[in-house]
């Protein structure tokens, strides 16, 4: 009867270990997928100049130093604004860091700047705090 016990807990066990495995394997996308859908969601705030959205996705570390105002205003008096852009990638170091390269176009607009937007590439970081995911904002 022991014997037959502890056959049914070491099958048990196995079986658990086996589909933990199998769960750390799909979990493996996960990061990125949900880095990719907050990176779409804050560019597009972005180019709708939603600066209260886009404040409500930095990191909580962040909001603590930096009021929404203040962040608002640093946004709204940049010489460049963005007018298109699109993620081009996301890629996870860590389980609490992430990388998202974007392309970006921005309409400069200082007085002798050209007329046709500019072009660039940039990389934000988006780190886990509190158990979510959040863009690190540089102070």
């Amino acid at each position: 009867m022991a014997e037959g016990f502890v056959s049914r807990r070491l099958g048990l066990l196995l079986v658990a270990v086996f589909v933990s495995a199998c769960a750390g394997l799909s979990e493996g996308d996960a990061p990125e997928q949900a880095v990719k859908r907050l990176a779409e969601e804050r560019l597009k705030a972005h180019l709708a100049k939603d600066y209260g959205k886009m404040y409500s996705m930095a990191a909580p570390s962040y909001r603590k130093l930096k009021t929404q105002e203040w962040y608002s205003l640093r946004r709204a008096g940049l010489p460049a604004q963005p007018v298109n852009g699109k993620v081009l990638s996301v890629k996870c170091e860590t389980t609490e860091r992430c990388s998202v390269r974007l392309e970006l176009e921005h309409k400069v607009t200082l007085p002798l700047a050209p007329k046709a937007p500019i072009q660039g590439a940039y990389t934000d970081v988006w780190v886990r705090e509190e158990g979510l995911w959040w863009m690190f904002e540089t102070l």
